[in-house]
């Protein structure tokens, strides 16, 4: 024992004495270490809580393992969000609250956590291929925890995935955020971002979806490979993955990841009533639909394969499988209903803003905000919508003389779906999520009727997991495919781990210039890595933080708020200068009324303002006129770029 004691003792006096001596971690640096451990812990506390708590509502020895975790994590998303709707309805949105019932979930559960967490547990095929593929993969995954660690930057992030549960919890409850119009989107997502920001702010909230998306992934692969064989399942994970707007889904904090991981688990659980028969596991399908509902409401698109299940795949006679399709869509709108009640009693409106005029949005502001200023999508974009979203669909500017989709999906998720879809006609497996192709292609169509905007693909990820899975069986015709000299097989590896090359290429690059490891681990400002990230927006946030306390700034043209102060009103959707001018009102007018309501300072985005009156034509020369007219009877205070800030003249104020 007294040996024992020396020894340590001895042993703790020398390697202390050298760290004393050779310090690896200044002030900044330990704190951010710390900052990165609350914020990863706090993240995947709610996921194994929320995984704990639906292991006592579903398991199905008709899917595997992680099939199992990701409903299981799905259903507990589901009632935590409730859970944190009702604290936030009673005013309760505080960091001690989160943490209490975080730390009472980890103990009502604790027996759960275990057992949920060694589903996770996956043996990927040996080979040179698998290997390659499994390690590129796990450095998308990686490069994309980064990003979720540093301070948010993408652009609806900063609009209202992040910005709304800000101000939730800025006031410290749930409200109604009559300023912002996407209040009105099902808000399953950004409860939990509520609940992940009050614990650790927002690169919680971003590990949290960075999370949920790397369970889908897991489950993904369990999926295809017990359909089509593990590196068939490999193939279409990586397919999926080389779309950068996918890859965004791990890091960007956007609700669409829920929506995503909902529709990974409807497809898993319609894919497993398909070969068992089990009506459970339809109806937990159809509530999961419904949940994907409540996270995105282009989410709806799945009612679609869930209504053709039962319709077109089960041996039922005609009119019980018609029943049976019925009461599953009336299940998921069930599950939906809660949301619709409660914007009705908040905006009049179930489905707000989208149905009908509220005091805050009338038709000629949706009519405004659904135009898109390149016009509708030609006729051929439409009859080859996979192949045109595939070439065409670009996070930026699209290729000239061609519309943009909004996303980048990759070069191999749609050509792989569509083989697999083409080439495994007698598989039920391969019909049945052909269905989920479809509702895309349909989904997107209709959206379009209301706004060419509501066509990106991205708005519909929720059936892009049952789309991956499809290019799985495309990968496997593809290997089956050979001549006797010839194995189309390895042509298709060897152009997939290019794609793969390229898309590293791109992603390290990227992550190299914009460095939110130094931002990360406090090896410099994190104002920094804004600037980088963001350009003149970030210096012009600061600007504003920098402003008298009693200041009030409304923006024009710049939707952005998650970095201003609480007491600023962003440009939402971007046509606060349109409906004054339609209202009528002179620039004098329109002084005086803003004046009147409290603002002292207008933050201008010249280079949003410009684009906006070169693209619409519902800006005329008159509406510019008037703009320069108003600039001129105020005071520029500071020239940030892109931004002008100006301070309104003195005049009546409301009190």
């Amino acid at each position: 024992m007294r040996r024992f004691a020396l020894l340590l003792l001895w042993l703790s006096l020398v390697v202390g004495g050298y760290y004393y001596a050779h310090k690896p971690l200044d002030v900044p640096q330990a704190a951010a270490l710390a900052r990165i451990a609350l914020q990863t812990g706090g993240a995947a506390a709610l996921l194994c809580v929320s995984g704990g708590l639906g292991a006592h509502l579903f398991r199905s020895e008709h899917l595997s393992g992680p099939e199992n975790a990701l409903v299981q994590a799905a259903a507990g998303m589901g009632v935590m969000a409730a859970a944190w709707l009702l604290v936030g309805l009673a005013g309760l949105f505080r960091p001690a609250v989160a943490w209490g019932m975080l730390i009472a979930g980890l103990l009502l559960f604790r027996h759960d956590l275990l057992p949920w967490g060694q589903q996770w547990r996956v043996t990927f095929p040996a080979g040179r291929l698998p290997r390659l593929l499994v390690s590129a993969l796990t450095l998308f995954v990686l490069l994309h925890l980064g990003y979720a660690l540093a301070p948010p930057v993408r652009w609806d992030a900063l609009m209202y995935h992040l910005d709304i549960p800000r101000r939730y919890l800025l006031a410290g409850r749930f409200l109604f955020l009559p300023q912002n119009p996407y209040w009105g989107q099902p808000q399953l997502g950004a409860l939990l971002y509520t609940w992940a920001m009050a614990l650790a702010g927002g690169p919680s909230a971003a590990v949290l979806g960075w999370g949920a998306a790397a369970m889908l992934s897991l489950a993904l692969w369990s999926a295809a490979r017990r359909l089509f064989g593990g590196l068939p399942a490999l193939a279409a994970l990586t397919a999926l993955l080389l779309g950068a707007t996918w890859r965004g889904l791990f890091s960007w904090a956007y609700v669409d990841v829920f929506a995503a991981l909902y529709g990974g688990a409807v497809s898993v659980l319609l894919l497993g009533w398909l070969r068992s028969g089990e009506p459970r596991l339809l109806r937990w399908g159809a509530v999961c639909a419904g949940l994907a509902l409540d996270a995105k409401l282009t989410a709806g698109a799945l009612l679609l394969p869930l209504a053709a299940a039962p319709l077109l795949f089960s041996a039922s006679p005609g009119w019980r499988r018609l029943k049976t399709a019925a009461q599953a869509v009336a299940a998921s709108l069930l599950v939906f209903a809660p949301w619709m009640l409660l914007s009705a009693a908040f905006t009049g409106s179930p489905l707000y803003p989208q149905v009908w005029d509220t005091p805050w949005v009338d038709a000629l502001r949706r009519a405004y905000f659904s135009y898109q200023a390149q016009g509708g999508y030609p006729l051929w974009h439409w009859l080859g919508l996979p192949l045109s979203a595939t070439w065409f669909g670009l996070e930026g500017a699209g290729v000239p003389g061609t519309p943009t989709w909004g996303a980048d999906l990759g070069p191999w998720l749609v050509a792989l779906a569509l083989a697999g879809l083409a080439l495994s006609p007698k598989r039920r497996e391969a019909r049945f999520l052909g269905l989920f192709l479809l509702a895309w292609w349909g989904g997107s169509a209709l959206g379009a009727l209301y706004s060419p905007l509501l066509a990106q693909p991205r708005l519909f990820f929720a059936l892009f997991p049952a789309v991956a899975l499809l290019a799985a069986a495309g990968w496997q015709a593809v290997e089956a495919t050979r001549l006797p000299q010839a194995r189309l097989g390895r042509v298709a590896a060897a152009l997939l781990l290019l794609s793969l090359g390229l898309a590293l290429w791109s992603e390290g690059r990227t992550f190299a210039v914009l460095n939110p490891l130094a931002a990360i681990t406090g090896s410099e400002p994190q104002t920094a890595y804004l600037q980088r990230a963001l350009g003149t927006y970030a210096p012009a946030m600061q600007a504003l933080e920098a402003l008298p306390a009693d200041s009030r700034v409304l923006f024009l043209w710049e939707p952005r708020g998650l970095y201003a102060p609480a007491s600023a009103e962003p440009d939402y959707w971007i046509d606060r200068w349109y409906l004054l001018r339609r209202a009528g009102l002179t620039p004098a007018e329109i002084l005086h009324r803003w004046r009147s309501q409290g603002y002292t300072h207008v933050l201008l985005n010249r280079a949003g303002a410009q684009f906006e009156f070169d693209t619409r034509p519902q800006l005329t020369a008159a509406d510019r006129a008037a703009l320069r007219a108003l600039l001129g009877a105020l005071t520029p205070t500071a020239d940030l770029g892109d931004y002008r800030l100006y301070a309104l003249p003195p005049g009546d104020r409301a009190p």
